[in-house]
């Protein structure tokens, strides 16, 4: 199901030269491989969480084929809340809100349509807690991806601290995660 959503979706925007889709769909599945380990670690067998740590930035798709110029001007490596403040003033709107819509109006399953609006605030939802919290957990790490050293995991480890608590995740739990995304993550850049 992931596969076949993530080429609809694909296939359904134009991929305007100003934007950076091989950075976005690489992110991406990040995100939908560390979602996975996690869903993993805290039992959740279903396939709709997964799916929505691939399309959980799908709003992003949305600005770049509305308005191309301007989401160009965005910086992208910004923090994720910058982001998101940044779309506001721009927009109106934040991506999670805008991909949230989209994917309504397509029929998605609320499983997946929670995750994918509130994957920054997950503590809003009233719906599908676990997976909102593990894929706002999942978008977290694959950010970070790259980023995290000997040096960086302790402060890392307490930025992601109310959502392993909310997930029941130890911090053994969390360093077998950073351990086996990484090396999944590794070997998923390794094939492509």
């Amino acid at each position: 199901r992931s596969i076949v959503l993530s080429s609809a979706v694909m296939d359904y925007f134009d991929q305007n030269r100003d934007f950076d889709y091989k950075s976005f769909w690489k992110r991406s599945m990040r995100c939908s491989i560390t979602t996975r380990i996690i869903a993993e670690k805290c039992g959740d067998t279903s396939s709709g969480v997964v799916t929505a740590g691939l399309l959980h930035d799908t709003g992003k798709l949305v600005f770049a084929e509305i308005s191309p110029a301007r989401y160009k001007d965005l910086d992208q490596s910004l923090s994720d809340a910058e982001i998101i403040e940044r779309e506001k003033e721009a927009f109106g709107w934040a991506h999670p809100e805008v991909g949230y819509i989209l994917m309504q109006n397509w029929n998605l399953p609320s499983e997946i349509l929670q995750p994918v609006r509130f994957h920054h605030t997950y503590a809003e939802a009233t719906e599908h807690k676990e997976a909102v919290t593990i894929v706002a957990l999942g978008a977290m790490m694959a950010s970070a991806y790259g980023q995290i050293n000997q040096d960086t995991v302790q402060g890392f480890a307490a930025s992601c601290k109310g959502l392993l608590k909310a997930l029941n995740l130890s911090d053994s739990d969390f360093i077998s995660i950073l351990r086996d995304s990484s090396l999944a993550i590794k070997e998923d850049d390794a094939s492509n």
